[in-house]
């Protein structure tokens, strides 16, 4: 993450402006960056700003609820938070990490166990060994519950177009 931290996001969304992506991709995509460097309250505010943009890139769209609802659930916006997962899923139905974390919701959200335990058994199903879903399935009575902040890696857009160079 060290390595991160010396780029210039302004440079960044220039060099993507410049390859002709639309405003709304290129705050995603900055956003993005900004929470992967550990910089989550800016990377929040760039995806908000991103919601009065259009979305271009195939899985941008999804990626902008995901880390909305991650938002909404790190400020104790539950409702809010299953909301963006709900409307992530329409986008790309049986991702395990949106299963997990409306899994956590629910359970946030005082729902019964059983609705979160169908979440994370389905979760890895998807994703056999998905950790924090293991996890939350033997804690799924108590407050030490994993919601997952990143998109999984094995679900995770391959953008081959971005070149900051």
């Amino acid at each position: 993450m060290a390595a991160l931290q010396d780029y210039d996001i302004d440079k960044l969304a220039h060099s993507l402006q410049v390859q002709g992506f639309a405003q709304g991709d290129i705050l995603v995509a900055v956003a993005i960056f900004e929470m992967f460097r550990g910089r989550a309250e800016s990377g929040l505010r760039l995806m908000e700003q991103s919601e009065s943009h259009e979305i271009l890139e195939p899985g941008a769209s999804f990626e902008r609820l995901f880390y909305l609802a991650w938002g909404d659930y790190r400020s104790g916006k539950h409702r809010d938070a299953l909301v963006k997962l709900e409307q992530a899923a329409a986008l790309k139905p049986g991702d395990p990490a949106l299963l997990n974390n409306k899994g956590v919701v629910l359970r946030r959200l005082g729902e019964p166990s059983d609705m979160s335990r169908d979440c994370w058994e389905k979760s890895l199903l998807l994703f056999p060994g998905y950790m924090d879903a293991e996890h939350n399935l033997t804690q799924a009575d108590t407050d030490n519950l994993k919601y997952t902040s990143r998109i999984l890696e094995a679900a995770r857009v391959r953008r081959n177009t971005y070149n900051t160079n």
